[in-house]
Formats: C-alpha cells, sequence, structure tokens
C-alpha cells in the first residue's frame, strides 16, 4: 500500500511539473486517468474558445461545463494541484508565448488576443512565467 501511494504522489509531482513547464496542453499526459483526461480536454476546448474574452472566468467555466464552482476547484486540485484561475491563467500566457515566437503580432495585439485586459498586469505574470519580458520573447534559434 506504500509503494503506491509514494507512485501516486511521484505522478502527481510529475504532473505538476509538466504543467507549469508545458507550451501546450495534451491532456492525455496530465491526467492519470481517462476520466481525467477527457475533463481537462473538455476544460482546454471551454478556455480556449472563450480565450479572448477578458470577461470569462472560473463561473463562466463552472457554468459552461455544466457542474459547480466549488466541484470545479476539487477536481482541479485533485488533479493538478492548481486552481481553474491558475490553469485559465497559464493557458493564455502560453498560447501568447506561441503568438510571440509565430506571428507577426504585435505584444498589445496578442495581450488583448489572450484575454488580458492590463498590459501591465500580463507583462508582469509573462515574466513570472517565462522568466521574460514579452518583448524580450523571441523564436527559437
Amino acid at each position: 500500500m506504500r509503494v503506491r501511494i509514494d507512485n501516486y504522489l511521484t505522478s502527481r509531482r510529475k504532473l505538476q511539473e509538466y504543467f507549469r513547464q508545458a507550451s501546450t496542453f495534451h491532456p492525455q499526459e496530465l491526467a492519470t486517468n481517462q476520466a481525467e483526461a477527457l475533463f481537462l480536454r473538455r476544460v482546454v476546448d471551454v478556455v480556449q474558445a472563450n480565450l479572448s474574452d477578458y470577461e470569462f472566468d472560473v463561473n463562466t467555466l463552472a457554468q459552461k461545463l455544466s457542474i459547480s464552482r466549488r466541484q470545479l476547484f476539487r477536481k482541479f486540485k485533485a488533479i493538478a494541484n492548481t486552481t481553474p484561475n491558475a490553469f485559465i491563467r497559464d493557458i493564455r500566457l502560453k498560447r501568447a508565448g506561441v503568438l510571440l515566437r509565430e506571428s507577426n503580432m504585435t505584444v498589445s495585439e496578442i495581450i488583448y488576443a489572450v484575454g488580458f485586459s492590463d498590459p501591465k498586469y500580463f507583462r508582469a505574470v509573462f515574466k513570472e512565467q517565462f522568466g521574460v519580458l514579452p518583448g524580450e520573447f523571441t523564436r527559437p534559434s
């Protein structure tokens, strides 16, 4: 029983690390079972469909998934040890990183395209996530 618990905790730590570093989300790699993968795929699809809506929040996500806000928080805590807010923000930031590398859009256009309404806040959380300011984020060599 102890070995199973240790293996479970190890897989959760790997999941959390992957979640923090991945530039795109692959629910089948994040989840430890098919039900979790399906749930995360639905979440990612809903968030991506509402990416440019800066008013999209946890309440809207829960409503679109047809579950309570409380249940949404429980699921996120159990699957990824994060909050739905952090998950939404990470998807937005990772999409911004992709756009910065692969498009000719300006930083200002990208900020609004990924659902941030405050450029100052975007720059702060982007730097926290990637270690550089959006203007310094360049294509890999």
